[in-house]
């Protein structure tokens, strides 16, 4: 695995400070409670080495920059274009099954989702905290089995696309493979897997 230029870095990039509401960062922490019983007897990656660590013995897998209907954003950091082999298939099966009924409607081609957030450290998480964003404990974003997918860009405009998508993330939810939750304040669906 080749390390970009965050290697060893803790700190997220320069970026824009969120002022999350209090009623907001409440509803996400109750709503991400499961995910602290799911990931509860999994290690979190405390470093950027336990990152290398669980891929070097195949415990988790890298992220294509590009898939099937969706892409990586460029602001995740290298090292963290990874997940568990269960959230990496959760994220194939949403994205090529968007791109299947996108297509069976006719819509854009040229819409795909952008995946804004995989894999983190704790330390990471504390930064991001620390700017805003609104990371309630050590998630699963640290367990390597979460994404966040912008929305915010979809719903002004490709709102079927964005119908679509949720209705594909609701059904999942709905049959317990994943945890749902929305962030508007950052404009992201943040899925948590099941492990």
């Amino acid at each position: 695995m080749s390390y970009n230029y965050y290697m060893g870095k803790e700190t997220p990039p320069n970026q824009p400070r969120y002022e999350v509401p209090p009623d907001e960062y409440d509803r996400i922490k109750f709503e991400t409670a499961l995910e602290r019983v799911w990931g509860e007897a999994l290690p979190s990656a405390q470093t950027d080495d336990d990152l290398h660590a669980w891929c070097e013995s195949g415990e988790v897998v890298e992220v294509p920059v590009v898939g099937e209907g969706y892409q990586v954003s460029p602001g995740v950091p290298e090292q963290f274009r990874l997940l568990r082999p269960r959230a990496r298939e959760i994220l194939g099966i949403v994205a090529t099954e968007w791109r299947r009924r996108c297509r069976e409607r006719g819509l854009d081609e040229d819409v795909y989702l952008r995946i804004t957030s995989l894999a983190r450290t704790v330390s990471y998480e504390q930064a991001l905290r620390s700017q805003g964003y609104p990371v309630v404990g050590e998630g699963l974003h640290t367990k390597l089995l979460a994404f966040d997918i912008l929305v915010a860009w979809l719903q002004s405009h490709a709102s079927a696309e964005l119908s679509i998508l949720t209705r594909i993330l609701l059904d999942l939810h709905n049959e317990g493979s994943i945890n749902l939750v929305y962030e508007p304040s950052v404009g992201v669906y943040h899925v948590g897997v099941k492990p």
